[in-house]
């Protein structure tokens, strides 16, 4: 029984992580398609 309280605690450990991890993967994506649109936007008043 302890070792599967000690198992659920790792399990849960890597879950937070791996949430943190796509979070700052999502996070960097978005920034980088925020960048396209307004180069985009911007190209666009040029003309």
């Amino acid at each position: 029984r302890k070792g599967s309280a000690t198992n659920r605690n790792k399990s849960n450990e890597l879950n937070e992580l791996t949430t943190a991890v796509l979070d700052f993967m999502l996070h960097d994506e978005y920034n980088k398609y925020q960048d396209q649109i307004a180069q985009s936007s911007r190209k666009d008043n040029c003309k």
